[in-house]
């Protein structure tokens, strides 16, 4: 209940797709998720989105405190992305051509180290640290 919406869309998502693969009511064992896996593989998915999906099923195991059948070599190995931020230069040069509205996002961003999403659903109570 206290997911966000789109954390729902991708976890249904996720057992929609494992149901489909699975064909079966039951979970019989980790061939099944193994199965889940190479299907998508075979539908071209990255592999930091394939152990995505295998994390939302995880999820879904624990939440209904079933064991989850996989073994640590099963694991989907991928690289992570690396974060690109802009440079001081960068700020600075924004900061040139910016009017008041977008130097105070600029400097908002700046300060507070938040991403697109959590800026949007930003509120003052949010923001203001209580000393």
């Amino acid at each position: 209940m206290n997911r966000a919406k789109n954390t729902w869309i991708a976890y249904e998502h996720t057992l929609r797709m494992f149901a489909a693969t699975c064909g079966r009511e039951h979970i019989e064992d980790r061939k099944d998720i193994l199965a889940f896996t190479g299907h998508l593989r075979g539908k071209s998915r990255s592999e930091r989105t394939v152990a995505n999906h295998l994390s939302y099923l995880k999820i879904f195991f624990a939440h209904y405190s079933q064991p989850w059948p996989m073994l640590k070599t099963d694991r989907v190995k991928y690289t992570e992305k690396l974060i690109a931020a802009y440079t001081p230069g960068q700020v600075r040069a924004m900061l040139t051509v910016a009017d008041q509205e977008e130097s105070d996002l600029v400097h908002f961003f700046v300060a507070t180290g938040a991403r697109d999403l959590e800026v949007v659903f930003a509120t003052w109570r949010k923001v203001i640290v209580k000393q």
